[in-house]
């Protein structure tokens, strides 16, 4: 028997089409932050 939590996920195929829009990934460098990242 394992110690590990059991995980259970709901999951809708049409979360693949989500569309994320802009957000503070699409702002111009900031130096506020260490690591600059594109939007996932």
């Amino acid at each position: 028997m394992s110690n590990t939590p059991e995980v259970h996920v709901w999951w809708h195929d049409d979360v693949l089409d989500h569309d994320t829009g802009e957000g503070l990934w699409e702002l111009e460098r900031s130096d506020l932050l260490d690591v600059q990242e594109l939007h996932p």
